[in-house]
């Protein structure tokens, strides 16, 4: 319970950021929709500790204006090594 009430402000401060994202009209955008295979978009993810050209996963999602719209800041990914070894 100690664990809890330690974290407590860092939820809280979650939560408000999250009210006030689904508030706005129309409401901001957490691009998860990122998979394994897919090609990197590097207008809206940075690299991780590895670059190349496909996503291995997702480490943090994008934050758009709204769905499909103006990237407020990017997310991570990170990359299947596009180097052999």
């Amino acid at each position: 319970m100690k664990e809890v009430k330690d974290i407590a402000p860092y939820i809280t401060k979650c939560l408000a950021i999250s009210w006030e994202m689904v508030v706005q009209d129309p409401p901001m955008y957490l691009q998860f929709k990122v998979r394994h295979g897919t090609p990197v978009d590097r207008e809206k993810y940075s690299f991780y500790t590895t670059e190349g050209e496909v996503v291995d996963y997702l480490v943090w999602p994008a934050v758009l204006r709204e769905e499909n719209g103006a990237v407020l800041h990017k997310g991570t990914v990170q990359a299947i090594s596009s180097r052999p070894g």
